[in-house]
């Protein structure tokens, strides 16, 4: 596909990690390694928390953009992005080293050969990374080192009851300010 190189950042004191966690790891990785641009994903489908890049971002001290769409431009010292949000698009310039989140659509994947994936195989070409390599202290990766845990997970039933409501716009204020007291998502 076209890497010069590449890690796997793997050890079982990683296990359990939470998205500050993996940050952590991440970015002691990252140091070990050297870049000059990280692009990640917009959120993992697991936690779905989108906290990953930002965070990593945060513990190297370089700039981060996310909800990238397009790279427009990358120079010896910055990158230019589309960025795209629920209604607007903006067009960011940040000085790299920097993070990118990216959405979905930025690119589309490319798939290799099956000869390809056997020779590189053969290689050795994938760098392994572990804690101990890398120096971390076990207490802040990890479950040890993670501030969240996820107690239970759940698929929320669905179901094809609906209810339809002819209100006048007062009405209609005043019901979704009653739902919203009632999730207690509002307290006034």
């Amino acid at each position: 596909m076209g890497a010069d190189k590449g890690v796997l950042l793997t050890d079982r004191v990683l296990g359990g990690s939470d998205t500050c966690a993996t940050s952590i790891a991440l970015a002691a990785a990252l140091k070990k390694v050297g870049f000059d641009l990280v692009i990640a994903g917009r959120q993992a489908i697991d936690g779905d928390t989108a906290q990953v890049g930002p965070q990593t971002a945060e513990r190297l001290d370089i700039p981060q953009i996310t909800y990238v769409d397009e790279i427009l431009e990358v120079k010896e010292d910055s990158i230019t992005v589309k960025r795209s949000l629920e209604d607007v698009e903006q067009i960011v310039t940040a000085k790299l080293p920097c993070v990118i989140t990216t959405l979905s659509g930025m690119n589309k994947p490319r798939y290799m050969q099956c000869d390809n994936i056997v020779d590189l195989c053969k290689e050795d070409k994938i760098e392994v990374l572990t804690n101990a390599e890398l120096g971390i202290d076990p207490e802040t990766v990890g479950f040890k080192g993670s501030p969240t845990s996820v107690k239970t997970t759940f698929t929320k039933d669905v179901t094809d009851k609906t209810e339809v409501f002819t209100l006048s716009e007062q009405e209609t204020a005043d019901m979704i300010a009653k739902t919203l007291k009632e999730k207690q998502i509002i307290t006034k």
